[in-house]
């Protein structure tokens, strides 16, 4: 009864250490135990009660925490530069309370094994670097906010490296050279997010893209730059600018239901639309 009052994944590790009987009903691979740490959560930074000292800090307990551990960053944590190298090494599931943000930093997400990871809420500023690079494994960034920390645009925000795959939803990218960079054999799907003061949406130089219910703002170029070989479709999005520009749309890769787009590609998007029809 006491254990399953503890609601912080810290406290059961702790808890386990205490004795013989303690150890064997958290050991994980049983139900029960199972259950406590997947309700759990670790709130970061862990701090010392008494003396207020950091005891646990964000970037050793992304860098230590295994697959599946649920982390939330406690509300206005500011995380700056000496610390902006931040490493998910495994498929964990990253909080973020009202005010936590990464400053002027990078955010490098590995694993994302099984359902895949999960990044939420978090305010991410950047420049030289992009804001996000996921490296490999599957991951989901949700209600995430990304900008330059400077007056001028930075560069990429978001990386997706071969062989990964992100989910991005309700997100937002503003004021970056371009919103997404994707390279061969990875995967992106960005659902219902916004692209303000970006010169490019997405950039592949490969890859499966879907494109689905996004935003994107002027001042911009344009959405996409798209490698011949690149899949996927961009669906229902509402632009400002032209979808490919002087740039040609990959044969595997289809268009339909976007809005503001210049009259020529409005005319070309409905013809393919009716030549889909005819040959389904």
């Amino acid at each position: 009864l006491l254990l399953s009052q503890l609601a912080c994944s810290l406290s059961l590790r702790r808890a386990s250490a205490v004795c013989r009987s303690w150890r064997a009903r958290l050991r994980r691979g049983q139900r029960d135990a199972d259950q406590l740490f997947e309700s759990a959560w670790l709130n970061l930074p862990v701090v010392d009660p008494l003396d207020g000292r950091v005891c646990l800090g964000v970037a050793g307990a992304l860098a230590r925490a295994p697959a599946g551990e649920r982390l939330r960053l406690s509300a206005g944590t500011k995380l700056r530069p000496h610390d902006s190298q931040l490493v998910c090494a495994r498929a964990v599931h990253l909080v973020a309370d009202a005010g936590a943000a990464l400053c002027d930093g990078t955010l490098h997400l590995h694993g994302g094994e099984g359902e895949g990871g999960l990044v939420e809420g978090l305010a991410i500023s950047h420049f030289r670097d992009e804001a996000v690079v996921v490296h490999t494994g599957t991951w989901t960034l949700r209600g995430c906010s990304i900008a330059s920390s400077r007056k001028s645009r930075a560069v990429t925000a978001v990386t997706v490296r071969p062989g990964a795959a992100l989910r991005l939803e309700s997100c937002s990218v503003r004021n970056a050279l371009s919103a997404a960079m994707l390279h061969d054999g990875a995967e992106l799907r960005a659902v219902e997010c916004v692209f303000d003061n970006t010169r490019s949406g997405v950039i592949s130089r490969g890859g499966h893209l879907e494109l689905e219910r996004c935003r994107v703002e002027a001042p911009c170029d344009v959405v996409l730059k798209l490698n011949p070989k690149t899949t996927g479709h961009a669906t229902a999005n509402r632009v400002k600018c032209s979808l490919f520009g002087g740039w040609q749309r990959p044969v595997g890769f289809r268009r339909h239901s976007n809005v503001g787009l210049p009259a020529a590609e409005e005319a070309a998007e409905a013809e393919e639309g009716a030549e889909a029809e005819m040959a389904a």
